[in-house]
């Protein structure tokens, strides 16, 4: 098993995994999402145990009788919506330029509003932070890691956002953030048109500000 620092994945993403074969294992408190089941491969990525909670409560996967510990997708899975869409890349950008992301032109717009421009990237940054604390290991007995570093708390202050803005606008910005989706691969996760992507994306970000400026504590 590689000991490579793994990235966080969006829910999506762990869909995906499950769609063409893969698997969750949870071991030692946390969860890897493998792209076949022998988890002696290397891991496509670490998930929030929020992403777990949601798969199993859904029905969505199933414990492996023979290995407890791995958990399996009862019927092949999609992203919500219909079958799985090819990677952006082959979509967008075809003549080899950087497809640009939804985050990006919307941080480009606000260049002319410094203020606001750094409460958007502040937020953004806790959120990737958190998103990646919560899937990381818990510390190990004698391990010194300050409490408010670890998986727990970022996963209570993961939950607490999802309860304050919702999960659907929780999914937009695990598009926006995690996934760095462009403006067509948000809307189609989002089930919108692309012209409605930017103005959904643009609120789903403020909300993100709002409830960390008033609701959910900065670690320290």
């Amino acid at each position: 098993m590689s000991r490579a620092r793994l990235r966080a994945l969006s829910e999506t993403q762990v869909r995906r995994v499950l769609a063409a074969g893969g698997m969750l294992v949870e071991s030692g408190g946390q969860w890897r999402a493998y792209r076949c089941q022998d988890a002696r491969m290397s891991a496509a990525g670490c998930i929030s145990p929020l992403i777990a909670g949601r798969l199993k409560a859904e029905g969505a996967v199933h414990a492996d009788p023979q290995k407890p510990r791995r958990w399996l997708a009862i019927q092949p899975l999609a992203p919500s919506g219909a079958a799985i869409p090819p990677p952006v890349r082959l979509l967008e950008g075809r003549r080899g330029q950087k497809p640009v992301s939804l985050f990006d032109t919307i941080t480009a717009d606000l260049i002319s509003k410094p203020g606001e421009l750094a409460r958007l990237r502040a937020a953004s940054q806790r959120f990737l932070v958190d998103m990646h604390q919560a899937s990381t290991r818990p510390s190990k007995l004698g391990e010194r890691r300050p409490p408010s570093m670890g998986p727990e708390a970022a996963l209570s202050r993961l939950a607490a956002l999802e309860a304050v803005i919702g999960l659907d606008r929780f999914r937009q910005l695990e598009s926006l953030l995690v996934r760095s989706d462009t403006a067509k691969a948000f809307a189609r996760e989002a089930g919108l048109e692309e012209p409605g992507a930017y103005k959904a994306a643009l609120a789903a970000l403020m909300a993100l500000i709002e409830a960390y400026d008033l609701a959910i504590k900065a670690p320290r």
